[in-house]
């Protein structure tokens, strides 16, 4: 039987079993003739998988209940590829860039019954140049507030769609010679199916990045895990400086829930963050009306998805510190933390970190993505575990794509040659 033949379905989905074909007896082996040679099952042909392109957000409208449930079957959550998430950032963040969603769908062979089944989805952008060469890319979509770009395929049939991607690439009249993912798992179920799949099939691949960020990974409770990763006196130290601030002034942590006002929460965070460093160097979310505007729109779709964590630590009942995290199934990932810098001798962007171990240990969840730099000073202490990042170049078979794939170490070497080498000397007069 090949693997399709045990595909599972989601719980939402009515799909039938599929059905064995009943086949003839073999025939009578002659005597001192040798059996025909066994076909292993990975040697069978992968079933045609259909891929096609979505090129506007209005059209991705009609896939959001299929996209759902796509997200609950998928081999590998990411929040960032969500409809509530991906959609409001591709009206409002794509700029000039076209990007368009390569949705992949099962053949009715798989599922015999009901509509097609979205089985994979890569939110892509066309490139005619890469690493400095004439070569076509399609890279996965980025945003500026974009942290992994994990695509959606689903874990029963995740062989079929990748192989499907790919085939895509190298054979669409608009396809393209290498694939370009930044910000992807080094590690994990889809990393080791991307590891063999490129194993088996020969392709060209160029690691161009690996890096490591903090991970959050529940304990027992939140005092078990406060005690393994934090010495005694750091954990002393910041009690300390939570009581004080307690008594000095009303201090609670608070986080969105159905009775709150998500539009006064939503303002309350985009001038919190305007506030300090980030609205200094324009960066906040408020710097620009089409930021401020995707953050309000996402979190309205998703906190209606069940799907965004807003807290903040209120000090008089005024905030000095909010956080926004993206979840999804039994974690989640960091998004968005701000406070207010007068209150910096309180730390209270730890403080409300701390909160977020308690209550993602009340709620059950099993771990959290940083999404931060490696080297984050604040995050790297209370998160001990890391998780890791690539940045992955691959090649598709087409022409051009394995030279310009095998050059790419040279030339970084050539620039971190450059970038090593030794201002001239000023000349004497």
């Amino acid at each position: 039987m090949t693997p399709t033949a045990q595909l599972e379905a989601s719980p939402t989905e009515n799909v039938a079993p599929v059905r064995a074909t009943p086949t003839a007896a073999p025939p009578a082996k002659k005597p001192g003739t040798a059996p025909p040679p066994r076909q292993d099952e990975a040697d069978l042909p992968l079933p045609e998988f259909t891929a096609r392109f979505v090129t506007s957000p209005d059209e991705a409208e009609a896939l959001v209940p299929s996209w759902k449930r796509l997200a609950e079957t998928a081999i590998e959550p990411n929040a960032f590829f969500e409809p509530w998430s991906l959609l409001p950032a591709w009206r409002g963040l794509a700029g000039d860039e076209q990007v368009e969603l390569l949705v992949i769908e099962a053949p009715k062979r798989v599922y015999p019954t009901g509509p097609k089944v979205l089985c994979g989805l890569f939110p892509i952008v066309r490139r005619k140049r890469f690493y400095g060469l004439p070569v076509s890319c399609w890279e996965l979509w980025r945003h500026v507030h974009c942290f992994l770009t994990t695509p959606l395929v689903r874990r029963d049939c995740a062989r079929e769609v990748i192989e499907t991607f790919f085939r895509t690439a190298a054979t669409d009249p608009h396809g393209a010679a290498v694939v370009h993912a930044e910000m992807l798992p080094a590690e994990g179920p889809l990393h080791r199916l991307l590891v063999d799949a490129n194993f088996a099939a020969g392709r060209t691949t160029f690691q161009r990045e690996l890096s490591s960020r903090a991970l959050f990974r529940a304990d027992a409770d939140a005092e078990s895990f406060l005690k393994a990763g934090l010495s005694r006196s750091k954990r002393q130290g910041l009690q300390r400086t939570e009581r004080r601030l307690a008594e000095s002034g009303k201090l609670e942590s608070r986080w969105l829930t159905e009775a709150d006002d998500l539009a006064a929460w939503t303002q309350d965070f985009l001038k919190l963050e305007a506030s300090g460093w980030k609205g200094a160097e324009h960066t906040a979310l408020a710097s620009t009306a089409a930021q401020a505007h995707f953050f309000r729109e996402m979190l309205k779709q998703g906190v209606a998805a069940g799907s965004v964590q807003l807290g903040r630590l209120d000090f008089n009942d005024r905030p000095i510190a909010m956080i926004c995290n993206l979840m999804a199934r039994d974690g989640g990932y960091s998004f968005k933390i701000a406070y207010d810098e007068e209150f910096a001798d309180h730390s209270p962007g730890t403080l409300i970190e701390l909160a977020l171990i308690r209550e993602l240990h009340a709620r059950g969840k099993q771990w959290m993505d940083s999404c931060a730099s490696s080297e984050h000073p604040m995050i790297n202490h209370l998160w001990p575990e890391r998780t890791l990042r690539q940045s992955l170049v691959i090649a598709t078979g087409r022409r051009g794509g394995d030279l310009s794939t095998s050059l790419m170490p040279l030339l970084r070497w050539f620039k971190n040659i450059r970038k090593r080498r030794p201002a001239p000397k000023p000349q004497a007069d």
